[in-house]
């Protein structure tokens, strides 16, 4: 999985692009937009048939698993991130 973003501070507007790969070769590529209060997600697969049930249900489950390593890290480092004051 691979990612990029930008940061729009004018308009607090949060933008960017995750591409997912199988076995090297494109899965999906899914546009995010968001601000405080709202997002669009919208993902289209690397056929021009889009995604099926099956397929945005494994990319639910990459995402939520990106979501619990990053828990993960925060939560053993958040204690040292208080002490050391960063």
């Amino acid at each position: 999985m691979s990612q990029a973003a930008s940061f729009d501070e004018t308009t607090g507007t949060v933008s960017g692009t995750i591409t997912s790969k199988v076995d090297g070769g494109l899965y999906a590529t899914c546009s995010v937009t968001g601000t405080s209060n709202s997002y669009t997600l919208t993902c289209q697969g690397a056929d021009a048939d889009g995604l099926s049930a099956d397929d945005n249900a494994a990319l639910d489950a990459l995402g939520s698993a990106a979501g619990g390593v990053t828990s993960i890290f925060e939560g053993i480092l958040g204690p040292a991130i208080g002490v050391l004051g960063a």
